[in-house]
Order: structure tokens, then C-alpha cells, then sequence
């Protein structure tokens, strides 16, 4: 797989990841403006008004755990934080994550072992010869 081309998770990982952090962004954007200024309720009508901080912080903290996925560098451990984010963000996120933990998605952030890369780029190689570079059939 050549690594410098996205594959098509990828791309549906940066997009469930933003489509998140801009609901829940909204989300706590919403409820810290009825918290500060009423906008939904009657300030005498609030009785989770000393709730309201908590919530829009607690929105605010997911969304931007979501949008920071996208952005972080092709590495082992952002692999592993996207995993995280496709399994507590949403049940629905099922496809994802079985794509998720597919190849494409690993070879991308490093996560199949060198050997493998070798073997599944050329069919006709043996698994020896990928462990062993220096070792010849014949």
C-alpha cells in the first residue's frame, strides 16, 4: 500500500470525527449561552442552572477531543486514538470500526509489522524471505 495516499477510512474517520466535534461544539455552545444569557429558558424557569457550567464544559472537552483526531500526526499511538474515538464517540459507528482495524487504516498509521507490508505488496514472496532478506530460494 503506498502510504503517502489516503485510504478511503481515512477519510470517513476525519469526517465522523469533525461531524462530532461540531455537534457536540454546537451543543456546548448552546447550552453555555442559556447558562450566561437565557436564550432557550426564562433564567426563573432553570432549576439545572448550577448544572449548565458542567455540561457546556463537559461538550466543549468531547468536541474537542474529536476535532484534534484528524489532525494528528501518522503514528502507532494516533491509530490507537482513533480507535478509542470511533468506539466511545457513537454505537452506530460499527462499520467504521470494523474498517478501522482493517489494513488500510493500519498501514496507513504504521501499524502492520514491516514483514507484512513486504509480503502483502509482492503475493509471490514467501514469509521467509520477508524475515530474512538475505536468505535465497535456489
Amino acid at each position: 500500500m503506498d502510504r503517502n495516499r489516503l485510504p478511503w477510512v481515512y477519510v470517513a474517520y476525519a469526517s465522523y470525527c469533525l461531524l462530532i466535534a461540531v455537534l457536540y461544539g454546537g451543543l456546548g455552545l448552546v447550552v453555555a449561552m442559556d447558562w450566561q444569557f437565557g436564550v432557550l429558558r426564562a433564567p426563573a424557569d432553570r432549576p439545572d442552572h448550577h448544572a449548565l457550567p458542567s455540561i457546556a464544559a463537559l461538550c466543549l472537552a468531547i468536541a474537542a477531543t474529536f476535532a484534534v483526531g484528524p489532525f494528528l500526526p501518522r503514528r502507532p499511538w494516533a491509530w490507537t486514538y482513533g480507535l478509542f474515538l470511533i468506539l466511545v464517540g457513537n454505537v452506530f459507528a460499527l462499520p467504521l470500526t470494523l474498517f478501522w482495524i482493517g489494513r488500510g487504516a493500519r498501514g496507513y498509521y504504521a501499524r502492520i509489522p514491516e514483514c507484512v507490508r513486504v509480503i502483502s505488496e509482492f503475493p509471490h514472496a514467501s514469509r521467509s524471505a520477508a524475515r530474512f532478506p538475505g536468505l535465497r530460494r535456489g
